[in-house]
């Protein structure tokens, strides 16, 4: 919604010298002339129709957006269909509007033109739900293509052909950039949404919002490697599903960047999230978000540097790649990367590494299963594990650093250096059999962490979903259902709780070792679209173990 208001805001030329859209301030904009503009409604079914048939199609209102199309120049019935904003005093377009009662589907019989950068922007709008954009005629080469720092889409479905939105950006400095709110990008043989910058030290901005890819070849790529470029990317509640590969980032060299993902949840059969950086790029990165689930050979992939730093700040990362597969690879050793990773999840390999920056890199709660992890650091930073479960793992260190661990657990696995100059230090953990290098202090006679699990990733409307508890001996657990806060967590360290405390429901009974219950969704309409968290909450019977533990739960949603 905010995203919306801002793109709407921007369009209309309301957005004051500090506006820049979603990812804040970033410099002053072009001063706007006073007053609103003017709205193109297309009620052509066909892409292009004919000019002067009484149908405004959606190229003539791209055309009349470029200023290569005059009002002047439309039959009176198309002149009907442009209408100026309250108070007009020029006499752009600025907002393109398709009613989807009216106009639920356009055939795109050719290639649309360009939507070209102006000092306002664009704003494209499927009105009262999703209008396809039907690409699938023979000879078309893309779907819709801008040159705009300044494009906002709202309400679109991008169906069958090459591609969806394919976007070239100079420079989005005090614009919104390209925002996507509430689009799917279906069936489409090389990618949904592309964004490249091309201009040295400019910004480079894109907004995902509520938006889907089903079936794409590649669902998001954001190429921002000109030097010195701002680079901002946010996706909040974006779905990928049936793709080769999720998200792929590439940045340059200076510059600052920021990538966020909120409630993301991607399928693929190739990397799931890639960020690529040069070893030494002199660009620091921020990475955060809460909520994201990937499901992929590679799961996510994120480079660091040796010469700017990596902030990590993670929660509820589940990771998860099949037999073989690699979860997660952040880093190489030497680089400063830092900050936390907190209720991570991962399944297959993981390699995690920094040692050049002045702030520690800590990984809390983790649960880690089936795979190699090597956890590699620097003589002069820490790299901390805390409350950590690794089963059925080799678990490593590389690197002159010392990983310190505490709290831990280390199940039907293999403890051990992956080099000779690598140490590990064990406080209050569980370690049979550790390996050489790692010294053990205070540790426990049995495994005292828990797991939780859930089939399937996502519940039907109606129909039910299963909870599963992975509990050693000694140790019992409950589940609540909750729904998803504003912000999170709710509580401070170490109880992190990621459903909101008013909404908690507790289901009945106790369950230890592999037990399970199951929930059924109620086959009620305000349930579709709902997204709910599993928690579980551990306590010890029999056990040395924590009084309580939360361990890392678990967002679905009702489809």
């Amino acid at each position: 919604m905010l995203s919306s208001l801002i793109s709407l805001l921007a369009c209309a030329g309301f957005a004051g010298d500090d506006a820049a859209g979603p990812g804040g301030p970033t410099g002053p904009r072009a001063a706007p002339a006073a007053g609103f503009h003017q709205i193109a409604f297309v009620t052509d079914t066909l892409s292009h129709g004919q000019l002067g048939d009484g149908y405004l199609s959606l190229n003539e209102a791209i055309q009349l957006h470029n200023g290569t199309l005059l009002v002047s120049q439309l039959s009176t019935a198309e002149q009907q269909q442009v209408t100026a904003l309250p108070g007009s005093l020029t006499s752009d377009i600025t907002w393109i509007d398709i009613d989807s009662e009216a106009v639920p589907t356009i055939t795109v019989q050719q290639d649309l033109d360009t939507i070209v950068n102006t000092p306002y922007g664009l704003f494209l709008r499927g009105e009262g739900g999703r209008v396809t954009l039907d690409l699938t005629a023979p000879g078309l080469t893309r779907g819709l293509h801008s040159t705009s720092s300044s494009l906002s889409l709202q309400g679109l479905r991008f169906l069958g052909g090459v591609s969806g939105l394919d976007v070239v950006q100079a420079d989005a400095t005090g614009q919104p950039g390209c925002v996507v709110i509430d689009c799917v990008f279906e069936n489409l043989a090389t990618f949904g949404v592309r964004v490249a910058g091309t201009q040295p030290g400019g910004v480079g901005r894109l907004i995902l919002e509520d938006c889907r890819f089903v079936n794409v070849q590649d669902a998001c790529s954001f190429d921002d490697t000109p030097a010195d470029r701002n680079t901002i990317f946010e996706a909040r509640d974006v779905t990928v599903a049936g793709a080769a590969d999720g998200f792929d980032f590439d940045v340059g060299v200076g510059g600052t960047a920021r990538f966020t993902l909120d409630r993301c949840s991607v399928t693929c059969t190739g990397v799931g999230v890639d960020l690529t950086a040069a070893a030494t790029n002199g660009r620091p990165m921020l990475v955060e978000g809460t909520h994201l689930r990937v499901r992929a050979p590679f799961a996510a992939r994120i480079d660091g540097a040796t010469d700017a730093v990596t902030w990590m700040q993670c929660s509820m990362w589940h990771l998860l790649a099949p037999a073989g597969g690699t979860a997660l690879a952040l880093g190489a050793l030497g680089d400063q990367v830092y900050g936390d990773l907190r209720e991570l999840r991962c399944t297959g390999d993981v390699t995690i590494a920094a040692g050049g920056a002045p702030l520690p890199l800590r990984v809390r709660n983790a649960r880690c299963r089936d795979g190699a992890v090597t956890l590699s650091t620097g003589a002069s930073q820490a790299l901390e594990v805390t409350e950590s479960r690794f089963s059925n793992c080799t678990t490593e260190s590389a690197g002159g650093g010392q990983v310190l661990f505490d709290g831990c657990s280390f199940e039907a696995g293999t403890v051990g250096l992956a080099s000779p100059s690598g140490s590990m230090q064990a406080t209050n953990c569980f370690v049979p059999g550790s390996g050489a290098g790692m010294t053990a202090t205070g540790s426990l006679p049995q495994a005292q962490l828990g797991s939780m699990e859930v089939f399937p990733d996502d519940a039907q409307l109606g129909g039910t979903i299963s909870f599963q508890m992975d509990l050693p001996a000694g140790l019992v657990g409950v589940f609540a259902l909750g729904t998803v806060p504003l912000s999170v967590p709710t509580l401070p360290a170490p109880y992190y709780i990621y459903a909101d405390p008013a909404s908690l429901v507790f289901l009945p009974g106790f369950y230890s070792g592999q037990q399970s219950t199951s929930w059924q969704v109620p086959p009620l309409i305000a349930f579709f679209g709902a997204q709910l968290i599993v928690q579980s909450a551990v306590l010890p019977v029999a056990a040395p173990a924590p009084f309580l533990q939360l361990p890392p739960g678990w967002l679905f949603e009702v489809r």
